[in-house]
């Protein structure tokens, strides 16, 4: 279940505050620049662009009526929550409501509604106490018709499964399997034939002229073989008999049916199509068409019946042929005429039994038939290529993926990957959606949630020696794009896909027995218990959930006994060892979490939210730098620079696009805003740090960074935009120096600074204000250079920052401020570095709270410690913050004067400053945390943001104190 929260305090006719001692406070006023009384301090990241501060907006004296609560209780009071609505039809936003502090706060969670929403509430299950009985099996001839009969919407519906007994069918019953006159015994018992492998018969005999024969299979048994039986909770992998002609050519198609057999289509070495399955009395082969050469690509679908139903390519005369099990033998025929025609084929049967087929046909394109032997109309999908995938959803929806299964990556780096596609067919006309693009497509790629919503699994390639990514994308009522892993490169990864379904969601990768396992938004990489050597060639789900596994392994015993094999897993054995909330492994849940507490990664209920925003698909995932913001409305902004290697555009040495990201208006989208692109045949640069990112006073985003096109001069330019598009709407400067230390900051009145380095060679520091009404005015802070920085400007309109500052006899950490009208400037004491050494390695931060309070945080270079201090008036008192091994940190300050620092070192931690010290909370995470920034809202609820460095494209991860 993904968990979409909404964080705020609202609806203030219940959020009364009050004070002990006192009587209700009044609500909070609101200034002019509609700042109201909200503080966003927007910490910096870590890296040579430092950067940090904040906003600060201190908002008009509160008035109106007194608040609700009680004179002298420090409560807010009772705070109602507001009523559940549903989202759509299939989900739930449910509300709840408490108090922060003396404030009320709301937030909400979207639930899934398997059954349908209405009225705020999930309906409830129609097939709850209703008790569904099986028919009896009935006999038809020698056909034997077993039935079952399941709940659905409420009515008891039965499916039916024929069956032919070989020797007959008698009161719904197959007859002993005969041969001639005589009747055939049961089979012998099963034996061990050594440690790990189980050797005996199949479920029946079979005839040879009137000699009774019993086919013997041998198994594997993961866990050991012991009295002729596999020990409890291995894993069974059925071996094959090899085809005719002793091996298949090229890739086979593999289904299970409803009984849980499987059903194997291919070329085999005779150059024919056959078909192998397994049954009751063993393995069989039936061959298809004959004579065909190299290169048919095949693909299979069994029906309601079970009848296998193969599209294939025929090379030769490049045509679609069809074949569909009738008897003991195979009516064939060519769906067109046309060639080149069915190149790489698939198949899906709906409902009602229409086969559908679709495939690369020519100058035809794409196209999809669908009808029956002897009757198929075509529709064209349009001018594409690549592996075809079609199936239908659980809700009666056609749809369709394509792509390249292998990657174009070559050691020189250069190559091109084609994108990846998804379609449905809604309304008797096909939908494509937008490509992904430098996709890999897998043999299944395409899975389905239980609403309808298209799982479309893909992976991002990347250049030869750098790691790609798989991800998910989500199409329907709650699209997305999820990062599952980061898988290594894909020359060296082969990859089955995605199986099981949303609530057991599962990605094999075919190089070993690694599976990723889906729960929520989260992954988790874990063993499977295959055997020793095993190359999964294939996967098909199974009618009890647990999937079947085509594989090619040895059995790793005495007996050596090796080939292809089916492999069954025990099935899902859900564990809870240990946690209190989130997945069992095996789609069922461990618990709820309480109100105002969220399941974390680690299964545990926790007062902090994690969510994940997903990144720009892009065609590699280089060098990345990121700001964020905080508005007062609690909402996030992001704006993220890519940073390209050369060769993926036409000249330069680097290139570098704007991205921008918010949830201010619904949850995180799946495509990312260009806030500067590159132009086409050219090649631009930017520039930012972490506080280039702010919203303005109207709500408006704003950005502001370097850019630079060709060989030209830089420009520090503002840029405002939205969720649509972006406008440059003023120059800040035009100077040549890159303008790496770019640090902003607003003051209650809207007044904006600027800092940048500047000058030539970036030799000085300029400090602009712009009001948006007067021209820009500029001065100069320093003759010296910065080394990265951290800068607010509080409500008087006075600028502050926290520098590395460059001297010719080394680099100091200075604080400067204009403050009595001049800059004046105080170094740090202790935190010098030699002349040698110019890099910003304080990763320099300032917050100014809403009392005026100036804080600054940095790292000390002799001992590697955080420090935090605090100004006295005429220097820092500096104390130390117990974040031992800290690589990044971030400031904040709350209305109270208190600050606030995230640091993060693979894990994530919130320090809070106390009478008895610095307190520490732990925050949840899914990866490997680095880079951090924060943020306080209104009620001083913390809003951070870290980076997942364990995935490739340092995937960013929101966490939120309800």
């Amino acid at each position: 279940m993904r968990l979409h929260l909404i964080v705020c305090c609202a609806f203030l006719a219940a959020c009364g505050s009050t004070n002990p001692g006192h009587g209700a406070d009044g609500g909070a006023g609101d200034d002019d620049d509609d700042d109201g009384g909200v503080v966003v301090t927007d910490g910096g990241g870590g890296g040579d662009d430092g950067g940090g501060g904040g906003d600060a907006g201190t908002g008009d004296a509160g008035g109106g009526d007194a608040g609700g609560g009680d004179a002298g209780t420090g409560t807010c009071g009772t705070c109602n929550a507001p009523a559940n609505v549903c989202v759509d039809g299939a989900h739930v936003r449910h509300y709840s409501a408490g108090c922060t502090g003396s404030t009320c706060s709301t937030s909400s969670v979207i639930i899934d509604c398997p059954d349908g929403c209405a009225a705020g509430a999930c309906l409830a299950d129609p097939c709850a106490g209703v008790v569904c009985t099986d028919p009896s099996p009935t006999c038809s001839g020698s056909t034997l018709r077993t039935m079952s009969s399941t709940c659905v919407g409420g009515s008891c519906v039965v499916s039916e499964s024929d069956e032919t007994c070989a020797s007959g069918c008698t009161a719904g019953a197959c007859n002993a399997t005969t041969c001639g006159t005589t009747t055939c015994s049961s089979p012998a018992p099963t034996t061990c034939l050594d440690a790990k492998v189980l050797s005996g018969p199949a479920e029946l005999s079979g005839c040879n002229g009137s000699t009774c024969t019993t086919a013997t299979l041998q198994t594997l048994c993961s866990q050991g073989c012991f009295a002729g039986e596999c020990d409890a909770g291995s894993t069974e992998s059925i071996f094959m008999p090899s085809p005719p002609g002793g091996s298949w050519l090229g890739a086979t198609a593999f289904a299970v049916d409803s009984a849980g057999r499987p059903n194997i289509v291919g070329l085999d070495s005779n150059h024919n199509v056959s078909w192998m399955h397994l049954d009751a009395a063993g393995w069989h082969t039936v061959t298809i068409d004959t004579n065909l050469g190299n290169g048919v690509q095949v693909s299979l679908a069994l029906d309601a019946t079970g009848t296998p139903l193969v599209a294939y390519y025929e090379p030769t005369n490049k045509r679609l042929r069809y074949a569909e099990l009738r008897g003991a033998t195979f009516h064939l025929e060519e769906v067109s005429t046309t060639s080149p025609a069915g190149v790489n084929p698939s198949i899906a049967v709906d409902a009602s039994g229409v086969r559908w087929i679709a495939s690369n046909d020519g100058t035809l394109g794409m196209r999809v038939a669908h009808g029956h032997a002897g009757s198929w109309t075509f529709e064209s999908v349009g001018t594409y290529s690549g592996a075809t995938q079609l199936a239908f959803s659980p809700t009666g929806v056609l749809h369709l993926v394509w792509g390249d299964r292998v990657s174009h990556a070559v050691s020189s780096g250069g190559y091109y990957q084609p994108p990846a596609y998804h379609a449905s067919r809604v309304g008797g006309a096909w939908h494509i959606d937008a490509a992904i693009p430098q996709a890999i497509v897998f043999k299944h790629s395409l899975e389905f949630a239980p609403n309808g919503d298209a799982l479309f699994g893909y992976g991002v390639v990347s250049a030869v020696g750098q790691n790609d990514e798989l991800r998910l994308h989500r199409y329907g009522a709650l699209p997305s794009d999820a990062l599952v892993e980061s898988i290594g490169n894909w020359l060296s990864v082969s990859s089955v896909g995605f199986y099981g379904g949303a609530t057991q969601l599962q990605f094999m990768q075919t190089t070993g027995a690694a599976l990723a396992q889906h729960a929520g938004d989260l992954w988790t990489t874990a063993p499977h218990d295959f055997a020793q050597y095993i190359s999964i060639l294939d996967v098909a789900n199974g009618p009890d959930g647990t999937p079947r596994f085509l594989a090619s392994l040895t059995s790793n015993s005495p007996s050596n006994v090796s080939g292809w094999a089916v492999v069954t897993p025990t099935a899902c054995a859900p564990s809870c060892t240990g946690a209190e909330c989130g997945d069992d492994g095996c789609g069922g849940t461990c618990g709820t979490c309480g109100a105002n507490e969220t399941c974390g990664p680690d299964n545990q209920c926790s007062a902090w939210h994690e969510d994940t925003v997903d990144l720009p698909a892009l065609m590699s995932y280089p060098s990345m730098q990121v700001a964020f913001a905080l508005a007062p409305s609690g909402s996030h902004h992001v704006l993220i620079q890519y940073q390209f290697p050369e060769k993926y555009y036409t000249s330069g040495s680097t290139q570098n696009e704007l991205f921008y990201l918010t949830d201010a208006t619904s949850a995180w989208p799946t495509t990312a805003h260009v806030v500067s692109g590159i132009p086409t045949m050219n090649y631009a640069q930017t520039s930012i740090a972490s506080t280039s990112m702010q919203v303005g006073p109207t709500g408006v985003p704003e950005a502001i960074y370097g850019y630079k096109v060709g060989g030209g001069k830089w420009n520090t330019l503002h840029s405002t935009g939205s969720s649509s598009a972006w406008t440059v709407d003023d120059s800040i400067s035009g100077g040549d120096a890159t303008p790496r230390l770019i640090a902003t900051a607003r003051n209650a009145s809207g007044v904006e600074y600027t800092f940048i380095e500047c000058g030539f060679s970036g030799g000085y520091v300029c400090v602009t204000r712009r009001d948006g009404l007067t021209a820009d005015t500029s001065s100069t802070l320093t003759a010296d250079s910065a080394l990265g920085a951290s800068a607010a400007v509080d409500s008087m309109g006075h600028a502050h920052i926290l520098w590395a500052h460059k001297k010719a006899t080394g680099v100091t950490l200075d604080y400067s401020t204009d403050a009595s009208g001049s800059w004046v400037t105080v170094s740090i004491p202790g935190e010098t570095l030699s002349a040698s050494t110019y890099s910003d390695l304080f990763h320099t931060q300032l917050a100014i709270g809403p009392d005026g309070s100036i804080h600054i945080a940095f790292f000390h270079m002799t001992g590697g410690a955080l420090y935090h201090g605090e100004w006295t008036g005429s220097a820092f008192a500096v104390d130390t913050v117990p974040a031992t091994g800290a690589t990044a940190f971030a400031l904040a300050v709350d209305h109270a004067g208190t600050p606030v620092v995230l640091a993060v070192n693979g894990d994530a931690t919130l320090w809070t400053q106390s009478g008895v010290g610095w307190t520490s909370d732990a925050i949840p995470t899914a990866g490997n945390a680095s880079t951090a920034w924060l943020g306080l809202d209104a009620a001083d609820r913390p809003h951070v943001f870290f980076q997942d460095s364990s995935a490739i494209s340092h995937q960013l991860r929101l966490a939120v104190k309800p």
